[in-house]
Order: C-alpha cells, then structure tokens, then sequence
C-alpha cells in the first residue's frame, strides 16, 4: 500500500505539507553536503571521465527498483560503495544527489515525474553523509580488512541518517506511523547490507570493478 501510494504521488504536484518538509530536508542535505565538501580532505583526485562514469552508473542503478516485503529499494549499494573509495569523499553526497537527480530525467521528460520531486530525491541524498564523514576520520583511504569494523559504523550511519531523514518525511507529510514504516525499513537496510560487500569488493579491484555490479544490476 505504501509502494502504491508513492507512485501515485509522482507525477502529481505536491501538497503544501510535502512540499515544505520535502524542501526543509533538501536544503538541510545541501547545506550539510557542502559542508562537508568545504571541510573533508580531498585525498583523491580521480580523473572527469571517472567521476562522470560513477555518476552515471549510479544514475542508472537507481532506476531499478526492486519490490522488497512491504516496500521497495534500489541497488545502487553496489557503486555507492565503490564510489566511497575512488571519489574524493568530499564529494560523495553531492554525486549522490546528482545520480539520483540525473537517473529521473527520463521520468521528467516522460511527464511521469512532477518537476517538483526533484527535492524528493536531493532530501533522499542525506544517508551519503554519514559513510563519507566516518571514513572520512576513521578509514586508511583503501579497502582494507583492518578497518571491517569502520566499514560496519559506515553502514550504521548511513542507515541511521536515512532512517531519520525517511521516517521525518513520511510522518510530517502523510502522517505515517513508525509501526507501519519499519518492516519496509528493515527490508531495504537487508537489501542494501546484502550489496554493500558485493559493492566492497568492487571497490577493491577499482573502477575496472563496475564491471562486476553493473551485470548483477542487469540481472535484479
């Protein structure tokens, strides 16, 4: 019922209380997500064309949405977690943001998606914060066994981040409970913990890694 509900919403305007939640969530992952680019050593500077191809992969993937228990998710775990090794983490939540924003062009130029949504997937953005600042502080820069336990806070943070900025709008907009929000949680964070060591060991072998989650993002 939730799944259903959502996709009715796409292509119509937003009520008032959407849209005013929606932007205070989008404004408040902008400000932290420059922010965060301000202040995080850029330790890596990977080439355009690298940056480009994350983007869009990750574009991409967020196009596939799988239909999980009571709700949905996407894979996009499986670049997310290569893009937390290859890109600057400075820069991770903003190309979070422009992958999702770039993989709706088609539904915004189908007329399946109301402009205004846009600020639906920038506010979705928040849960890139987290992984980038814990290993930010806490990682050694390269995929390594040594730091299993920051890659399991990352993932912490990033689902408590998610969960927060989530359940916020959902309760403030349309008026839903944590009672009902919570199985569809707890089917998306399995998902997404499912993929992330997939999306791990892509991030091991580097960018050529995509090579790996692009077919398994084919096959879901």
């Amino acid at each position: 019922g939730l799944v259903e509900e959502a996709r009715n919403r796409l292509a119509n305007r937003p009520s008032a209380r959407d849209l005013g939640t929606t932007a205070v969530l989008a404004g408040g992952f902008l400000a932290a997500a420059f922010t965060v680019a301000a202040t995080l050593p850029a330790h890596r500077t990977p080439s355009l064309l690298v940056i480009a191809l994350l983007v869009g992969t990750y574009a991409a993937l967020s196009r596939i949405e799988l239909e999980v228990g009571p709700g949905s998710a996407v894979p996009t775990q499986l670049v997310f977690v290569p893009m937390l090794f290859a890109l600057p983490l400075s820069l991770v939540p903003l190309c979070v943001a422009a992958g999702y924003v770039l993989g709706a062009v088609p539904d915004y130029l189908g007329r399946r998606m109301h402009p205004t949504r846009f600020l639906v997937l920038v506010a979705g953005s928040w849960y890139a914060i987290g992984p980038a600042v814990v290993l930010a502080l806490f990682s050694s820069g390269t995929p390594t066994w040594r730091d299993a336990h920051v890659y399991v806070a990352a993932l912490v943070a990033q689902f408590g981040l998610d969960f927060v900025g989530s359940s916020t709008r959902e309760r403030i907009a349309f008026g839903h409970g944590l009672r009902a929000l919570l199985p569809s949680f707890a089917w998306v964070y399995a998902v997404d913990s499912f993929l992330a060591p997939i999306g791990l060991g892509a991030a091991v072998v580097g960018v050529a890694g995509l090579l790996v989650v692009i077919p398994l993002a084919g096959l879901l």
